[in-house]
């Protein structure tokens, strides 16, 4: 009978009010601990996704460049990219500049006089037309 009466006493004690408050705050600390931890999870992901990403990108560079340096290393290399860069021809070779022929300027050379400019100018050959 003894056991009978321990046992309702411990049954009592965790169904209470209160064991079932402390419990309750318990489990909210609980689930806010792991929505933070789920948080930042998440942002790792998306960081790992972005570094993977940044990380093809930079191979795919580095390759470009490597074949850039074995490029510049023969002398066909190095004068393609002088050429290139600086738009310099060998002796004898001839340059060919074509011109959009849509640009129209006109240039008139038969006027030698300067025509007024500025304000003043504007101002005082207002009075001179009257």
């Amino acid at each position: 009978m003894l056991d009978f009466k321990e046992k309702r006493i411990i049954k009592r004690l965790l169904y209470s009010r209160l064991t079932i408050v402390v419990l309750s705050i318990l489990l909210i600390f609980i689930i806010n601990g792991v929505w933070g931890v789920y948080k930042k999870a998440s942002v790792a992901y998306s960081n790992k996704s972005r570094a993977v990403k940044d990380l093809e990108e930079l191979k795919k560079r580095q390759n470009s460049l490597i074949a850039s340096i074995e490029n510049l290393k023969t002398s066909n290399g190095v004068e393609s990219e002088i050429r290139n860069k600086f738009g310099v021809v060998k002796k004898g070779e001839e340059v060919v500049v074509v011109v959009d022929g849509n640009t129209e300027k006109s240039v008139d050379n038969s006027k030698s006089t300067i025509s007024p400019s500025g304000l003043w100018r504007k101002f005082l050959s207002f009075f001179k037309r009257n």
